[in-house]
């Protein structure tokens, strides 16, 4: 994959990595329903941006990736917090989400 589509397999290797920890057998996850939705999201809307035309359409759909992308790192930090999720795991998750985040933002302006 090349140019701007990366942000897309590393959206979906975060959902990937989501889908494992919530279906992991010992895990015991808060906002589970929540957090499943939010990760599909930040790759599904990045999906539908690019199946579209540059502009406001685009735009609006790469900005809701990046809303999921806040809202997947809001769950996992509250598992984190409650003590469901380790450090070390969260702080692996959240950089991931920031990359994500960084990549979506200069294409904001296509």
């Amino acid at each position: 994959m090349h140019g701007p589509l990366r942000v897309l397999e590393a959206a979906r290797e975060l959902r990937d990595e989501v889908n494992r920890f919530l279906d992991h057998p010992k895990s015991r996850p808060l906002y589970a329903d929540q957090l499943r939705r939010a990760a599909q999201s930040v790759a599904a809307n990045i999906r539908e941006g690019f199946g579209r035309k540059r502009g406001k359409d685009r735009q609006r759909f790469l900005g809701y990736a990046v809303a999921s992308a806040e809202e997947t790192d809001e769950h996992l930090h509250g598992n984190w917090k409650a003590e469901r999720l380790r450090e070390k795991r969260y702080w692996f998750y959240h950089n991931r989400i920031a990359v994500i985040v960084k990549m979506i933002n200069p294409l904001l302006g296509d």
